[in-house]
């Protein structure tokens, strides 16, 4: 199949489908599982088998093809997209976050619209509040760049199924 695209490009890109409403470049998501009757459809090894539960991805190109789904899960067609993943990465309070730490994620309220950090501290693209997260690193103290004067760490982070 020629969606496919070439096995030996970078792991972290692929050919997938958003629907058209969603089908922008730029566009950032999580994926959170596929519906059990997806296994069954057509498009399943193109559609959803390249997309890892609870990974963060941003669509790097918009292609001209589209389909319809044949399950009508998607109000809109589906248009041919090509994808990277995200690395998870957010800010957290310094105090009690160490890489292998399990804990319960909840966003820094931050009104410093000009900080660097401000997208760690508060995004909803790739984690909510009250998500389980597994610190899979520890990137680095970011205390003395936070203009609300809080005790943060940068971490990369793996979401935990509840």
């Amino acid at each position: 199949m020629a969606l496919q695209g070439n096995p030996s490009e970078n792991p972290d890109e692929f050919t997938t489908f958003a629907s058209i409403s969603r089908a922008k470049v730029g566009f950032q998501f999580v994926h959170r599982g596929h519906l059990p009757a997806c296994k069954k459809c057509q498009f399943f090894f193109i559609c959803q088998k390249p997309l890892e539960k609870f990974q963060a991805y941003e669509i790097e190109e918009v292609k001209l093809k589209r389909h319809d789904c044949p399950n009508d899960f998607h109000e809109d067609p589906m248009q041919v997209v090509r994808v990277g993943k995200l690395t998870k990465r957010i800010a957290m309070p310094k105090k009690g976050t160490f890489q292998g730490v399990t804990s319960v994620y909840n966003h820094q309220f931050c009104y410093a619209f000009e900080c660097s950090h401000r997208q760690e501290c508060l995004s909803t693209i790739i984690i909510r509040d009250g998500e389980k997260i597994k610190i899979r690193d520890f990137v680095r103290d970011i205390s003395p760049d936070c203009l609300m004067k809080y005790q943060l760490v940068l971490v990369d982070f793996d979401l935990i199924e509840d």
